[in-house]
């Protein structure tokens, strides 16, 4: 299974889009959808109303219940040693940034 292939499959309004790939002799490229509203970090450094916090989980927990159900459907694939950790990560948007 082609796990880059198997990112940009995925579609929902608080995970940032990602559309591939490119691989050359300077570097490896990724395209992702542009997120004008920042990243994840600088805005929960930025002091918010309860309102806001809780519209921010929200959408939070619902893109990782996305990914939860999606991973649960495709056949695990890892690449670990004993002495390392596979860790998961993907990026979010919230639903105001275009």
């Amino acid at each position: 299974m082609n796990v880059m292939a198997e990112l940009a499959k995925i579609n929902h309004p608080n995970i940032m889009g990602y559309y591939g790939y490119k691989k050359d002799e300077s570097g490896l490229y990724f395209f992702v959808e542009f997120c004008s509203g920042g990243s994840l970090k600088q805005l929960i450094t930025k002091r918010m109303s309860e309102l806001k916090v809780i519209t921010l989980l929200r959408q939070l927990f619902d893109a990782m219940t996305y990914i939860n159900k999606l991973s649960n459907s495709l056949p695990t694939q890892t690449n670990c040693t004993e002495t390392s950790n596979p860790i998961t990560s993907f990026s979010m948007k919230t639903r105001n940034s275009k």
